[in-house]
């Protein structure tokens, strides 16, 4: 199946494929295979849920996200945090069909009833 799609996605990036085989509201799949899948969630942390970690605080997140669609292989991932303070992603563990750990590094402690945004963006093959 071969389609021109003009698809505006939820960054505000134009992105345009003639070879769109499926799509959903959070994945596009290629016919060359490639697949595309984001997630966006919002989490709250409380003060007392961070725990000291040499010179950082971490909060040990598990999310258990499965992916829009399964990946033939582990995916490539990207994400980004926004929210009332921000916090860096380090070392996330995943597989080919879900976000398993996701610990949350800021170098003190978040207020109370701190909100973080969250988007992933993975890449990777479908076929």
């Amino acid at each position: 199946m071969s389609k021109i799609i003009n698809l505006k996605d939820k960054l505000g990036n134009i992105l345009y494929s003639k070879d769109i085989l499926e799509q959903g509201d959070d994945y596009i799949k290629f016919a060359d295979g490639r697949l595309v899948c984001e997630m966006f969630w919002d989490l709250t942390i409380n003060k007392s849920d961070w725990v000291k970690w040499g010179t950082e605080y971490v909060y040990h997140y598990y999310p258990n996200a499965v992916f829009p669609q399964r990946f033939k292989e582990k995916p490539k991932i990207s994400i980004t945090s926004t929210g009332d303070v921000g916090g860096l992603v380090s070392r996330v563990a995943y597989t080919n069909a879900v976000i398993t750990y996701m610990p949350i590094m800021r170098p003190d402690i978040s207020p109370d009833g701190s909100k973080f945004q969250f988007c992933i963006i993975t890449f990777g093959r479908w076929k």
